[in-house]
């Protein structure tokens, strides 16, 4: 997942929002999905859905929630909720670390 800098969200000004992309193997953003990134007060959240041309709406689906809960210099830590179409509502807790591509 690649991060993109915070702004101000226009809809909620106690808001900042932000760019994200999910990557594919080869490091090339994944045309499929759609990801957000929002800070609100100490909560960071990280959202993941299907892409969708442009004007449709999504009213069920693939949606997941990341939740941060603590950052470290190379990495962070959280909780996850996703709900997919029909099924029942999973939950759990994940981690992550930066990776570094290399330039060979």
């Amino acid at each position: 997942v690649r991060l993109g800098a915070l702004k101000p969200s226009p809809r909620k000004p106690e808001e900042l929002v932000g760019t994200a992309e999910v990557l594919d193997a080869k490091g090339k953003p994944d045309q499929k999905i759609a990801a957000g990134f929002q800070l609100t007060g100490d909560v960071a959240t990280l959202s993941f859905s299907t892409r969708l041309p442009p004007g449709m709406v999504q009213f069920d689906g693939w949606y997941e929630w990341y939740r941060i809960l603590r950052t470290t210099e190379n990495g962070f830590f959280g909780t996850w909720f996703t709900e997919s179409g029909p099924t029942v509502p999973l939950e759990g807790y994940f981690c992550a670390m930066r990776a570094e591509q290399s330039s060979h």
